[in-house]
């Protein structure tokens, strides 16, 4: 413990805020992440501004990732022999780019996730191409790939046409039969 006290006393009072400020942090940090992967992370977001696609910028886990970008980096610039002139400056440009670089993290993480609640009526009037060739008159059995809501997704079809319809054929959607099946008709 001696060690320890002597190095903390070694450092100017500028350089120890900066050192608590960047292992607080740090520690804030580690434990959001331990808690997210357990599952138990919730952001406690505060609104200030929406970022496009409805997460916060200014949040507990960006406003944490500016508190690491800062501490650390005034830590570097002063045991580097910098000023304190500097080293703010440096500090909060290199904390706001931290805490920017998490927000645009987080927003790429959440908009791969999928709520799952995909509606098949904004299939209707789309192209799509039968994947499973899809039987006569009403019978079950046969599957189109298409884009619906920006996402690419195999579904269950079923077709009125008298004859089946090939894999690799061009349809239209018509109309949705039930929850997760689609009557299309053969273009052209």
């Amino acid at each position: 413990m001696d060690f320890l006290s002597e190095w903390w006393n070694s450092h100017v009072p500028a350089l120890q805020f900066f050192y608590v400020v960047a292992i607080v942090s740090l520690f804030v940090l580690l434990l959001q992440s331990a808690l997210m992967i357990f599952g138990m992370g919730h952001d406690g977001d505060m609104d200030a501004h929406h970022g496009g696609e409805g997460i916060e910028v200014v949040s507990v886990r960006t406003v944490t990732a500016f508190f690491v970008g800062f501490g650390w980096t005034g830590v570097l610039v002063l045991e580097n022999g910098g000023s304190l002139a500097i080293a703010i400056p440096a500090a909060l440009v290199a904390g706001g780019g931290l805490m920017f670089l998490v927000h645009l993290i987080f927003c790429r993480l959440l908009s791969m996730q999928s709520a799952g609640n995909v509606s098949y009526e904004n299939a209707v009037g789309k192209i799509a191409t039968v994947y499973v060739t899809i039987p006569p008159r009403g019978a079950q059995g046969g599957q189109v790939e298409l884009l619906v809501q920006g996402r690419l997704r195999f579904v269950d079809a079923v077709t009125e046409c008298g004859e089946p319809i090939t894999v690799g054929t061009k349809v239209r959607v018509t109309s949705v039969v039930d929850v997760g099946t689609l009557k299309v008709e053969k273009l052209g």
